[in-house]
């Protein structure tokens, strides 16, 4: 059976997708167990798995210099690839995203003869299909500060992520805030029907054997509506974005900085500098998120020990971003 590829390419910006066409036969009856390769005599079998195969892709698409790796909240992130097995021979389905610059044919071209090549070398199975689907155009990434030529932007360190809080709720949260507003809607449901405005059984009469019946009273409208409420308090404790804990060093235009330090470590900073103005004999810092609150003590001139101290210490960090706001408070010596 020949060797075949289908693209299925996304362009423009990240978001808007466009299909080129799909070539390729089909393969036979494919199911998705491991494959067996049988060895003469008594050396045994070697069993290859689905996942296995599954692997070898995505790490194989990974090495590519224009795939880009995206995470995921639930589930995989990017590359990710599906394999079907079939005896001695697979079919790979991989799902990447890309950086901006180069014919998206290519790229899937390429990234399909190296698939095959990997998993005909690492597996010895044979590749009937490798279906390279681009779902998603990243911008090309800025090079980093003091990047002046193409050898000196290759040694520069990769872009980190912008440290953020812990999530106000994780799974269980998404969980109870959906156990909690179905309560909410079952006594509502419930509440309706005792009083005539809904037919039929909103709950079985018996579960697990017992029967089970409620009747009106006073307090279920106002605790359906507080469960309903709660349930959707959870819901956007859970879905809120986390805030970011930390500030950026030298930050890049448009896709972030190399270096993060936490708004303590900017108050060590601001203290330093607030010692080295004259007429200071100590100084010290505390931070509250953005800003930072500096006491100082002193024996000179109020008004110009305040102004010397918040210009020495703007300036020492003015490669932070967001640049925190400074409260000064003085004591005298």
């Amino acid at each position: 059976m020949a060797e075949t590829s289908a693209v299925t390419a996304t362009t423009g910006t990240a978001g808007s997708t466009g299909t080129a066409g799909r070539t390729g036969t089909a393969a036979t009856t494919l199911v998705p167990e491991s494959s067996s390769v049988i060895y003469g005599g008594d050396r045994g079998r070697l069993d290859i798995a689905q996942r296995a195969v599954e692997r070898i892709a995505e790490i194989t698409a990974r090495r590519h210099s224009a795939v880009v790796r995206q995470p995921a909240t639930l589930g995989r992130g990017l590359p990710k690839a599906r394999a079907v097995l079939a005896g001695q021979r697979t079919r790979i389905e991989l799902e990447v995203a890309t950086s901006w610059g180069r014919p998206l044919s290519e790229i899937a071209t390429e990234l399909h003869h190296e698939i095959t090549a990997a998993v005909q070398d690492f597996t010895g199975l044979g590749v009937d299909r490798v279906d390279v689907q681009i779902t998603a155009v990243t911008p090309a990434p800025t090079p980093a500060l003091g990047a002046t030529t193409a050898d000196d932007a290759a040694t520069q360190l990769p872009l980190a992520k912008p440290p953020v809080a812990r999530p106000a709720a994780g799974v269980l949260g998404i969980l109870a805030a959906l156990a909690v507003m179905g309560l909410g809607a079952v006594a509502a449901a419930e509440t309706l029907r005792s009083t005539g405005l809904l037919r039929g059984q909103v709950i079985p009469l018996s579960w697990y054997g017992q029967t089970l019946a409620l009747n009106h009273s006073s307090w279920l409208p106002p605790a359906a509506i507080a469960a309903v409420l709660l349930g959707l308090a959870l819901l956007t404790i859970t879905l809120k974005p986390r805030r970011r804990t930390h500030l950026a060093v030298h930050p890049l235009e448009s896709e972030g900085s190399v270096l993060w330090i936490r708004s303590r470590d900017a108050a060590r900073l601001a203290a330093d500098a607030a010692r080295h103005v004259d007429s200071v004999t100590s100084a010290s810092a505390t931070a509250k998120r953005r800003t930072l609150r500096a006491t100082v003590t002193t024996f000179g001139d109020p008004q110009r020990v305040t102004d010397e101290v918040r210009t020495t210490v703007d300036a020492r960090l003015s490669t932070l971003t967001p640049n925190p706001k400074l409260r000064i408070t003085l004591q005298e010596d």
